[in-house]
């Protein structure tokens, strides 16, 4: 199907592939991936937080201050000093196919502060996580699976937004 918006045509390919809630949509809470997406970190560690939040101070969580690039949210994910990330996942709604090529693309920075405890148990210890990092991008055969890389970002250090493509 065609979609026209103020004079332009939009032509959907039949082999597009669509995300649900591409844009990380939700209520800004910690510890809570958006809705269409599976919280697939390790066990005993939190899952990704919808940003900006603020806690019941009214202070922002993990005293990140990022507005969203469009819309109103975001999903922000944390890399530790025990080398445990956090991750999500969806199922697509229509599988890939074989022998076709995709592009992707999606806007990615860096945190300019991300001030949490640390998980070794040093307590009233606030410590900084915001090393830069690389996202990558799996396909498996269910939830959370990692089968097969399909794309991997360059170090994300940039803290604007940047328009990061794979192919």
């Amino acid at each position: 199907a065609n979609k026209k918006i103020e004079g332009m045509t939009f032509v959907q390919n039949p082999n597009d592939i669509f995300l649900q809630n591409g844009s990380f949509e939700g209520t800004p809470t910690c510890c809570q991936p958006p809705s269409g997406w599976t919280d697939c970190g390790f066990k005993g560690e939190t899952p990704p937080d919808i940003q900006p939040a603020l806690n019941q101070d009214n202070q922002p969580f993990f005293n990140v201050t990022k507005k969203a690039f469009a819309g109103s949210t975001y999903l922000g994910m944390v890399v530790r000093e025990n080398e445990t990330y956090e991750r999500v996942s969806q199922r697509l709604i229509t599988p890939l196919k074989k022998d076709l090529c995709y592009t992707f693309s999606i806007m990615l920075c860096r945190s300019e502060t991300y001030l949490s405890a640390s998980n070794r148990n040093e307590p009233n210890n606030l410590k900084q996580f915001t090393s830069p990092v690389i996202l990558r991008i799996w396909g498996g055969e269910a939830y959370c699976n990692q089968k097969q890389l399909l794309a991997e970002s360059s170090i994300i250090d940039n803290t604007e937004w940047k328009k990061y493509e794979f192919e």
